[in-house]
């Protein structure tokens, strides 16, 4: 089971349905392994994934001003500075996977993240998805934000992860994350030291999961041919798996 988290907000209803979209090759990835794959922060396609926002640095400006001007005067680096430094860091070693909430199949993240007719979504609800995630993984809301004019929480690493630009509401996204920072001992033995600006050779991290306890059903894309619900069937049957596979209804017919 994930951790509970300050940062992480579940939603008033933990048994809220999630969706995730993907192709026919990444549902037969996930199917055969039963791992779940969690993408770098850096590598996810927003530049803004893990900064604060410009009142964040305004702010800093005013409310550490002392800070500063002590620094300058003894020579020492402006701490402010270090924590810009560490954040830019923090998301190379920051490992994601997004998660669209909704009670029904969005037409808009079909068109988004299926590339095809041939597509699928996995549907879950919240609470089977942190049920069956590990300990030291967290899972909640994000939170859409202006980085104009709105100020961030500081003092936690997650918080940064779990904000992102209101352009993005649209995909009523929940997160599961995970944090595995670098360490290297020094040479006299003593603690471990944090070494975020090492290079990080992974480009995600793969976690294993019970499909059965966590997948509800599979849809199948609005416009898929019937050939591909039933291969889809036949290859999650192969698997082992007793979760249902449904044809999306979004392209059914209407009536008057």
């Amino acid at each position: 089971m994930a951790d509970e988290h300050p940062v992480f907000k579940a939603p008033a209803d933990r048994d809220s349905r999630l969706w995730r979209y993907m192709d026919f090759s990444k549902l037969v990835f996930l199917l055969h392994y039963s791992y779940l794959y969690f993408a770098r922060a850096d590598k996810l396609g927003d530049p803004f994934e893990g900064s604060v926002t410009k009142e964040n640095i305004r702010q800093r400006l005013v409310q550490f001003k002392d800070l500063r001007t002590a620094a300058q005067r003894h020579g020492r680096p402006y701490p402010m500075a270090q924590i810009s430094g560490i954040l830019s860091h923090v998301r190379r070693w920051t490992y994601v996977s997004c998660w669209h909430l909704n009670d029904v199949e969005s037409a808009a993240m079909w068109k988004l993240y299926s590339y095809s007719s041939e597509s699928i979504a996995v549907q879950t609800t919240f609470q089977r998805l942190f049920d069956a995630l590990p300990a030291n993984y967290h899972m909640g809301l994000v939170n859409y934000i202006d980085y104009e004019t709105e100020w961030m929480p500081e003092g936690n690493l997650m918080y940064p992860i779990m904000r992102k630009r209101k352009s993005f509401a649209h995909e009523q996204e929940v997160r599961a994350v995970r944090q595995e920072f670098p360490t290297a001992t020094p040479g006299t033995g003593g603690e471990p030291e944090v070494k975020l600006d090492q290079h990080n050779v992974r480009e995600g991290i793969m976690v294993s999961i019970s499909l059965n306890s966590v997948v509800e059903a599979l849809y199948i894309a609005p416009a898929a041919p019937k050939w591909f619900a039933d291969l889809v069937g036949s290859v999650k049957d192969k698997y082992g798996f007793a979760f249902p596979v449904k044809q999306s209804t979004l392209d059914s017919s209407p009536v008057y």
